[in-house]
């Protein structure tokens, strides 16, 4: 066994990444981002492994390591996913996204431990005519994939910051992995084509493949290891919160600020000013009973009702407008919906009684 170039090239990759990965695992920030992170690491390093060993001669010297269990390419684009989600929605994804890496893991595990002469029978019949030919076009069939997932979730925590009047920095960080992803899908598409369409590829011909994924793990790894404790909001569902009372609170602020005078209020404007977003007042405010429009259309004409009494020479156009209204239809409408007469029978009315 001889260590050349490409086999010590892969190797100072391979352990870059195991470093990367131990560097990732003692952070303190994001732990469990960092977990998902910690184990592409890992899964990088182990992928090189086979062509650390094959570049060097080492299946020649020692041929019962056909088979060892070091590559998973089926858990890169998982691990990328739940990376991304963990980040953006502070959860794990579900386990079942990495069935098909540790089926296969359990297959080589299997042939890994059965004597020489069953796994070369294996490798000639079924591994290289079948199941190497369905795992070159399975594994950037399942990056691509999960690039599109995790842009999609990406996309999603982005307008969730924008909504919110957020720095919209931590979901853009989040299209450095999947950056990454996605040219490995389309390397690795590019690679399984020509070897499936022109001619088969040996491991050399594939050590620019495995070149690209050593800088592009490490590039990923040392940006997460900078950003590893710097932690960011996310999807996560709130802790439950009295909404009722929340949407009191608010509708006493709208009442104290008089918020309700502007004719041009809205869901979007009033949020702002109270601090939240249009989801969370609309909410609040539906769980306390009354919608904006109910808010607003009750402080006002209680306010033009007042000083339609106070003001008895006052224009009621006059009194509509000082009140929050946008015209005097509106006013009207409003008006007569909560007391059932129009303001000038309420004025002609009331001021009778009074």
């Amino acid at each position: 066994m001889r260590l050349g170039v490409p086999s010590a090239v892969l190797l100072v990759f391979a352990l870059q990444a195991l470093i990367l990965a131990a560097a990732l695992a003692l952070s303190g920030g994001n732990r469990r981002a960092n977990f998902y992170l910690c184990a592409l690491m890992i899964v990088c390093a182990g992928m090189a492994a086979p062509f650390i060993i094959g570049y060097a001669g080492g299946y020649d010297t020692w041929p019962w390591l056909s088979f060892a269990p070091f590559a998973w390419p089926l858990a890169l684009g998982p691990l990328v996913y739940g990376h991304v989600v963990a980040l953006a929605q502070d959860r794990d994804i579900s386990r079942w996204h990495f069935a098909p890496a540790l089926a296969y893991g359990l297959y080589q595990t299997i042939m890994f431990v059965q004597p020489l002469g069953a796994k070369n029978w294996v490798d000639v019949h079924i591994q290289e005519p079948f199941l190497t030919p369905l795992l070159s076009l399975a594994v950037p069939a399942s990056l691509l994939v999960y690039a599109v997932l995790g842009w999609r979730v990406a996309q999603g925590f982005e307008t969730w910051l924008r909504n919110r009047r957020r720095r919209e920095t931590p979901a853009r960080r989040l299209r450095v992995p999947l950056a990454v992803l996605s040219i490995l899908a389309l390397t690795r598409l590019g690679f399984a084509v020509f070897d499936l369409s022109i001619r088969a590829l040996n491991y050399f011909d594939l050590f620019s493949f495995y070149l690209g994924l050593g800088i592009l793990s490490t590039w990923l790894g040392v940006d997460a290891w900078r950003n590893a404790a710097r932690t960011s909001p996310s999807l996560a569902p709130a802790p439950d919160r009295d909404w009722a009372k929340q949407g009191r609170l608010w509708i006493e602020t709208i009442e104290k600020d008089g918020f309700w005078r502007d004719a041009e209020a809205s869901l979007d404007s009033i949020a702002r000013a109270l601090g939240t977003n249009r989801t969370s007042l609309s909410r609040a405010l539906n769980a306390a009973g009354e919608g904006l429009s109910d808010v607003l259309n009750r402080l006002r004409t209680s306010e033009a009702s007042r000083r339609l009494l106070t003001e008895p020479d006052a224009d009621v156009l006059f009194i509509a407008l000082e009140s929050g209204f946008g015209s005097k239809a509106a006013f009207n409408r409003a008006f007569k919906a909560r007391f059932g007469v129009t303001p000038s029978q309420y004025r002609q009315f009331e001021g009778r009684k009074a």
